[in-house]
């Protein structure tokens, strides 16, 4: 119902059509899922990727369209904390030091119910701990957002799983890019 009530909010507000850059992958993956769907083995499992798939559209589209960028600082904040703390309940688990009673299928899982799912959820937060890093002026926040880059990094290393160190070191390299190219905008709107 989400999806359908997007779309007659859509169709009647011109702006929301409005294509960026990465509309077209995400609307590639979820034409693909639909696409797919008929042909699937379990129709129900599918259909369960289908409204997965229409409601990250959604939901991007939503967000995107209006948000302004204190909301876009704000959520990161809050992602990186949450990240922090999946991080450093993973890593006494590491030590077995607490939370050794959370329902697991492979420890240190923080509060995910496998390690590759908390390393997963880690990775997407470490190019943004690493975007508040390098943006932040303040030398308390600075020590904060060192601390959190550093305790999510090592969850990251404690879980054992080695793709996920594949993509931390993507999410790493996509982190310095994102800093610098913050760095130089905020260069070019000081001098120009």
């Amino acid at each position: 119902s989400l999806p359908i009530a997007f779309s007659g909010w859509a169709l009647r507000n011109t702006k929301a059509f409005h294509c960026r850059i990465l509309d077209i992958p995400i609307a590639i993956y979820v034409f693909s899922v639909v696409v797919q769907w008929p042909r699937a083995f379990d129709v129900y499992q599918a259909s369960i990727e289908v409204a997965k798939a229409v409601t990250l559209l959604t939901v991007y589209r939503t967000i995107l369209g209006h948000s302004t960028p204190y909301q876009w600082r704000l959520w990161i904040r809050i992602l990186v904390i949450l990240g922090s703390a999946v991080s450093v309940v993973g890593i006494l688990q590491y030590f077995g030091l607490a939370f050794l009673d959370l329902p697991s299928a492979g420890f240190p899982n923080g509060t995910f119910a496998y390690r590759n799912t908390a390393a997963m959820f880690v990775i997407m937060v470490l190019p943004y701990a690493m975007f508040q890093f390098c943006t932040t002026r303040a030398w308390d926040a600075e020590v904060l957002n060192a601390i959190a880059l550093t305790v999510c990094s090592t969850f990251v290393i404690y879980t054992r799983t080695r793709g996920a160190w594949v993509g931390w070191l993507a999410g790493q390299g996509e982190g310095h890019r994102t800093s610098i190219i913050s760095f130089f905008s905020s260069q070019k709107q000081k001098t120009g």
